[in-house]
């Protein structure tokens, strides 16, 4: 299972640096990031991921109501966010890496 989450961790990284490179635009992004959510699935998605993808699709479905690209401040949200959650994401890639160890 270990090893199913962490490439799944991957794709997620992968998404946050297409997003950043201007591969993905925003809404897509989130879109990617929900979709690999549902793959994710769990504690680990409802406790750690789900909330700071949320925040970023409370900014999304304004930009969408209002139909407007990102301002310089909602840029700052978006950029605090996706270092949480890159946080987030290494702390789970680390602690999952370290349980496989012990294991062997």
């Amino acid at each position: 299972m270990s090893e199913y989450l962490i490439r799944q961790i991957n794709q997620l990284r992968f998404s946050i640096s297409d997003f950043h490179n201007g591969k993905l635009d925003f809404n897509s992004f989130i879109r990617r990031m929900e979709m690999i959510g549902t793959v994710i699935g769990g504690g680990f998605w409802e406790d750690c991921l789900f909330p700071l993808i949320l925040d970023l699709e409370i900014i999304n479905s304004e930009l969408i109501d209002k139909s407007r690209n990102i301002d310089s401040e909602e840029n700052k949200q978006i950029n605090s966010i996706l270092d949480k959650l890159e946080e987030v994401l290494i702390h789970e890639e680390d602690s999952l890496l370290c349980k496989d160890r012990r294991s062997d």
